[in-house]
């Protein structure tokens, strides 16, 4: 039962889902208006902005393009390599770059496989990064036959396979207008984890349509969820997606959907269950618009959430989470984690184990918690955040990817959180899992005014850094007197009180909520 004392927060639309939905909008004419709930981080209004300005500039006479558009992306990861992809497969013209931050993160495997498929790319400085410049396509000599098969390297990023994934619609609109050969060739590319080939018949015929694509993933898997979000984003639009051993199959037909709707970020959800752990057991905050359901592979923060302690119901549209009575008791709160893998189960995409998911290790048992946590690497800072908040120490299996976010987040979240004796250290034996040690803390001590050590956290302009310390820093701080801060004096706190707008431009208004 709702408690009177419950405080609701809005959470930003699904920013992954919203990138997704606009790239699919945009190759099928659907309008931009009616994807509902778009998330308004500035991430997606990057390419939200983009992608009007391509169409605007495909409107326009040919003879009137004098000058290459620029298109900068800031340090918007996910948006930059969609519309890459996009705009090398349809041969649009122009100039892609960002900050420092997103010039700092390899693109190189995707540009690979993309130039290797007759796209027209040339890195602007460095080798391998952006910025780089578009040419058009003289033709599209390689897609001639009725199947396309990519082999692409998603240990960087599973951002690359994704935007493979999304551009496969045109792509296989264009076998269709172009099969008119039945040559059969493949072609790797010398010291590179990118193939490119095309083939006359379709793996299988009974299984996937005539028209297909085909892409094999490379390297170590990770964020596998991400994956499968956009799988069932274009399942939305009318597409059939098959995963077969590490292969994913692509083929059907644009339903004709003009209307999506985008649910609400789970990814967000975290930084406020950080505060729940501390909250009176009588509190309880409700958060609309999220699916049990849902695409996002974040939704399995629950499972680990409710290993520390917090109990979750989903009642009517809200979820409502509130803190059990007995903290820490791994067993009092398992019902909605039990219906999570209900649901998980009816999805039709096999999990994919990763590669040291289940190895044996004699060190595990000093550790309060072992978690695999290579689904969910948005979420692993929240996570870190929160059993530093319990003063609880854990072996954190397949996180190793999050040195290539938007900051070097292993690097920063230890930056930090030596003041409070923690250190995450990288297991020698398995380098993508990191300890994360507990030693004796000064948390108890701190009093509820701004004399935290060395404030402000560094963020390195990292949105999910930025609200990951405030979690923190809301613990040890406190709001004082039940008081509202301002903008100003979130600045005591973390360096950089902006840069969430990235992902959640709402943020520090919803986090008001906690004190008052």
């Amino acid at each position: 039962m709702t408690r009177n004392n419950a405080k609701e927060i809005h959470l930003p639309g699904s920013k992954s889902i919203s990138n997704r939905a606009l790239i699919l909008a945009y190759l099928h004419g659907a309008p931009f208006k009616n994807i509902y709930g778009l998330s308004d981080s500035r991430d997606t209004q990057l390419l939200l902005n983009a992608l009007r300005q391509l169409e605007s500039d495909s409107n326009e006479e040919s003879d009137t393009k004098e000058v290459i558009p620029t298109f900068d992306f800031l340090d918007a990861g996910t948006p930059s390599r969609f519309f890459l992809t996009l705009c090398a497969v349809l041969g649009k013209p122009c100039i892609i770059t960002g900050n420092e931050s997103l010039q700092n993160r390899s693109i190189e495997s995707l540009v690979d496989v993309l130039s290797f498929g007759g796209c027209k790319i040339q890195y602007v400085n460095q080798y391998g990064f952006f910025p780089v410049q578009l040419l058009p396509r003289e033709n599209y000599n390689n897609i001639a036959t009725n199947r396309l098969k990519f082999a692409i390297n998603r240990s960087i990023s599973s951002q690359f396979v994704s935007a493979i994934m999304l551009i496969s619609c045109s792509l296989m609109s264009r076998l269709k207008n172009n099969a008119i050969s039945n040559s059969v060739h493949e072609n790797r590319i010398p010291n590179s984890d990118s193939i490119f080939s095309t083939e006359l018949n379709c793996h299988d015929s009974s299984q996937t349509q005539n028209y297909c694509v085909e892409i094999e993933l490379l390297g170590h898997s990770h964020s596998d969820s991400y994956i499968k979000m956009t799988a069932s984003v274009m399942r939305d639009f009318g597409y059939q997606i098959e995963f077969r051993d590490q292969t994913i199959f692509i083929s059907g037909d644009y339903n004709g959907k003009q209307e999506y709707t985008v649910e609400a970020d789970w990814s967000s959800l975290s930084y406020f269950l950080n505060q729940m752990l501390v909250q009176d057991s009588n509190s309880e905050i409700s958060f609309k618009y999220l699916r049990m359901d849902s695409y996002q592979g974040d939704r399995k923060m629950i499972s680990f959430y409710e290993e520390l302690g917090l109990e979750f119901e989903f009642k009517m549209d809200q979820l409502l989470v509130r803190r059990n009575s007995n903290l820490n008791n791994p067993n009092q709160s398992k019902n909605l984690q039990s219906a999570f893998e209900n649901k998980e189960a009816e999805v039709p995409f096999p999990e994919i184990l990763h590669e040291n998911s289940n190895h044996p290790t004699t060190q595990t048992d000093k550790f309060d918690f072992d978690w695999d946590l290579g689904d969910i690497p948005d979420t692993v800072p929240s996570l870190v955040a929160a059993l530093v908040i319990l003063k609880k120490s854990a072996y954190l299996r397949n996180i190793h990817n999050l040195i290539y976010k938007e900051s070097n987040r292993i690097a920063v979240l230890n930056e930090n959180l030596t003041r409070f004796g923690f250190q995450l250290i990288q297991d020698s034996q398995w380098p993508n899992n990191y300890f994360l040690n507990s030693m004796p803390t000064q948390l108890n001590s701190f009093q509820s005014d701004l004399n935290l050590p060395n404030l402000p956290f560094r963020t390195c302009s990292d949105h999910r850094m930025a609200m990951t310390f405030a979690s923190i820093t809301n613990f040890t701080v406190g709001f004082t007197n039940n008081s509202t801060h301002k903008l100003e004096e979130f600045s005591q706190w973390v360096d950089d009180v902006d840069c969430v707008e990235k992902s959640f431009p709402q943020f520090w208004k919803e986090f008001q909520k906690l004190g008052s």
